[in-house]
């Protein structure tokens, strides 16, 4: 069932529209059709052009973003990384955030381990990943799915990337890495009488350990 669904997904990722952006364009070429021409309403002309003219841009602007962002990144290649469960770690892997393309944005996400959770940080227009793992474990292999999208949902086109990582999370350790120094370790002599008054009180002369 796994494979199926990835499968459906790519043949998604290779079609450029999404779901709303073939109903509004079906219906405003069907309005421009029926309404428009037919019935000369200028209302639906205008609305109908304007939709489609969006729908298209849309198109544009993905199609063209969706080869930049393939070409423009690094990828992590092999590599054996260690992690802790529930706790983020960059990955090293980057994408051109294309801030000054209009009306398109982008994303990935991690399809193989599919209990993996991603997210994105932007630094100098690169989007860098961070990764959690929720189990502890050892993982072979990543798929990611990137996706370059318009902002209205109307188109959207995906790549997929796989590469040979071993992921190993570890049990995560919590405050253990900032433990205090503990007293027992010192000698005696240099600390007050713990039932002493803190004014003046004598030291403690026997050395004990």
């Amino acid at each position: 069932m796994g494979r199926l669904r990835r499968w459906a997904r790519r043949f998604a990722d290779a079609f450029p529209w999404t779901g709303l952006g073939l109903l509004i364009g079906g219906a405003s070429a069907g309005g421009l059709y029926h309404y428009a021409y037919q019935e000369l309403d200028l209302v639906l002309l205008v609305v109908g052009y304007g939709a489609i003219s969006l729908v298209g841009l849309s198109t544009i602007f993905v199609i063209a973003g969706f080869f930049l962002t393939k070409l423009r990144g690094k990828a992590v290649g092999e590599a054996n990384f260690l992690l802790e469960t529930d706790r983020w770690k960059p990955t090293g892997f980057t994408r051109s955030a294309i801030r000054w393309f209009p009306l398109v944005r982008v994303g990935w996400s991690w399809w193989v381990p599919d209990d993996a959770k991603v997210r994105t940080r932007l630094h100098l227009g690169q989007l860098a990943e961070e990764v959690q793992l929720p189990t502890r474990g050892r993982r072979e292999g990543v798929i990611r799915r990137v996706w370059v999208e318009d902002v209205f949902g109307l188109a959207r086109l995906g790549f997929w990337m796989k590469e040979p990582i071993t992921l190993e999370a570890h049990p995560h350790i919590g405050k253990l890495t900032q433990l205090p120094a503990l007293l027992s370790f010192s000698g005696g002599d240099a600390w007050p009488h713990p039932l002493g008054i803190p004014e003046g009180d004598r030291m403690e002369l026997r050395r004990y350990a």
